[in-house]
């Protein structure tokens, strides 16, 4: 019977890695969008380099900057030149008062979606709102897109949750009815007794927190030795633990019920007297009846 419930420790050992693995898969896909996203730099157009300076100053301590690049207006305009392979000769560029260009790269984190909007405003402060490239149907598009990634996890999660609930009470369940078959066939003596309960409570403890405390802990590992680069949400773990424990009570309950069905079992007279509807006593063996 210790392979047998050590079998079913790796089978939901197994099942918690997955469900982490599946949200593993989600958050990094999410990710990658987040990186999509930020990697569109915003882009102010500036008139002169002094004022550039300034906005760049007040950029720089701004919590969704990651960094900060200023290009002269005459740089920008060779770089599109001769990505293109345009014949506009240098001279002509030097006639034209070109802005200088500041690049405000974001980072790639999912609170930069929240600071977009006060990073814009700060930036309004130095230059038109008409010299902001800011990338709006794009930033839109993408986080309609995380936010979708968001929803369907929470709804896969739900599912997750309920089949492996279903599936761990289900191992218990059976597993306990097992042994309560098995036990008319064995002697037990009040040591044995004992000895069942002692390995009944150690089997609720080990299957409550070894599933649910491996799928975490192994994450951390690859996370720390760098193998994997996305964190997960702590409520993800939170949850797996969760549904262990409403197993575990779902089965202590079920236990319960039994042993107290089995009481009132034991407590039943062996033989009940048969009462003659007619008003006669049928306990007797005989009859008070003479025969000839």
């Amino acid at each position: 019977m210790k392979l047998h419930f050590t079998f079913l420790l790796a089978v939901a050992a197994l099942a918690l890695v997955g469900w982490t693995i599946i949200n593993y898969v989600a958050a990094d896909y999410a990710h990658g969008k987040l990186d999509e996203l930020t990697s569109y730099p915003l882009m102010a157009y500036v008139a002169d380099s002094t004022a550039a300076q300034a906005l760049s100053g007040a950029l720089v301590i701004h919590p969704a900057v990651d960094s900060i690049r200023i290009q002269s207006g005459m740089d920008a305009s060779l770089e599109v030149i001769e990505s293109h392979s345009l014949n506009i000769m240098h001279d002509l560029l030097a006639k034209f008062n070109l802005p200088d260009i500041v690049h405000i790269h974001l980072k790639s984190d999912y609170q930069v979606i929240g600071q977009r909007d006060s990073l814009l405003a700060l930036i309004g402060e130095y230059v038109h709102a008409n010299d902001i490239e800011s990338h709006p149907a794009l930033w839109q598009k993408i986080i309609g897109e995380l936010h979708q990634i968001k929803r369907y996890s929470i709804y896969l999660n739900g599912f997750i949750a309920v089949l492996l609930l279903m599936l761990v009470t289900f191992m218990r369940l059976n597993y306990e009815n097992l042994l309560v078959r098995l036990r008319p066939y064995r002697k037990r003596t009040v040591v044995d007794e004992m000895r069942e309960k002692r390995t009944h409570i150690r089997h609720i403890v080990l299957m409550l927190f070894i599933p649910p405390a491996l799928s975490p802990l192994l994450y951390y590992i690859l996370l720390y030795l760098n193998k994997i680069s996305v964190f997960l949400d702590w409520w993800i773990f939170g949850l797996q633990l969760i549904v262990f424990i409403i197993a575990s009570i779902i089965v202590m309950i079920s236990e319960k019920t039994y042993e107290q069905a089995e009481l009132l079992r034991t407590d039943e007279p062996a033989h009940a007297p048969y009462a003659d509807p007619d008003g006669w006593d049928n306990t007797a063996s005989g009859s008070d009846e003479t025969h000839p």
